[in-house]
């Protein structure tokens, strides 16, 4: 049995739906459980109410599973209370309840940035790794609804912000999704840390002009400074993964599939 942590979310969906489509058997966890007749519900799939905070639905949510597929993100305010009280909670749990082993999802570079949420995940991925669990982490690079949830809302005032120094290699959801399972599912993997990318890395100006052209939009495309530690972050490369390029699909192709 595999359990998702987040398996109603961007990412953990993508896990329960491929998984339950194998005939595995899948335990989505999420705070709010979709309806029967939810388009996001997966046929197949079990789900229950799991707060990983205060640890309701959580023991019984782990029981009887064997691997577990951590795809929690929160960068709202007060996000350490989920994403590391939540994983304190779920490690102490999976160890009693006899989980074998499990793989949590991260972002690619977050051990090298300065940003708040990044330092965050950062401990949530030692937190995970130093638990004797049996954890493994899977940074991933920015997913393709990373550069449209920076384009779109700027879009609406005229504008598609683009900083000359930073290049994006974006990876789609459902190529993430098959890593981590992938990951989850070796017995003897080679590190306990591994990073994956999309197929293509491309500079933010050509990202916004095919956002532009799929989007039928006439916002102009501007130059602007990327201040701060995130700024530091794109300029240095250190989002890209170009050896690790998994993914197999691309960005154009997500414009496509989810063009209006």
């Amino acid at each position: 049995m595999f359990a998702v942590a987040g398996g109603t979310g961007l990412v953990g969906s993508k896990v329960v739906a491929q998984l339950a489509a194998a005939g595995e058997p899948v335990r989505a966890l999420s705070r709010r459980v979709p309806d029967d007749d939810s388009p996001r519900r997966v046929e197949g799939a079990e789900y229950v109410s799991t707060d990983l905070v205060t640890g309701v639905g959580l023991t019984k949510a782990l029981t009887d599973v064997e691997m577990i597929i951590d795809t929690t993100g929160d960068m709202r305010r007060g996000n350490k209370s989920v994403l590391l009280a939540g994983a304190e909670r779920l490690v102490r749990v999976a160890r009693d309840r006899g989980v074998r082993h499990g793989v949590v999802l991260s972002i690619a570079g977050t051990d090298q940035s300065r940003m708040g949420y990044y330092r965050t995940k950062a401990a949530q991925e030692r937190l995970y790794l130093d638990s004797g669990a049996g954890f493994r982490v899977l940074r991933a690079t920015q997913f393709h609804e990373f550069l449209d949830m920076i384009f779109r809302p700027a879009a609406r005032i005229g504008v598609l912000p683009v900083s000359k120094k930073a290049s994006f290699q974006p990876i789609d959801t459902g190529d993430v999704a098959r890593e981590l399972i992938r990951f989850v599912e070796e017995d003897d993997p080679d590190m306990p840390i591994r990073t994956v990318g999309g197929p293509d890395v491309l500079p933010m100006r050509a990202l916004a002009e095919a956002w532009k052209k799929s989007r039928h939009s006439r916002a102009s495309i501007v130059g602007v400074p990327v201040p701060g530690p995130f700024g530091a972050f794109l300029a240095a490369g250190l989002n890209l993964i170009p050896e690790r390029a998994v993914g197999t699909r691309t960005f154009d192709d997500w414009l496509s599939a989810t063009a209006e």
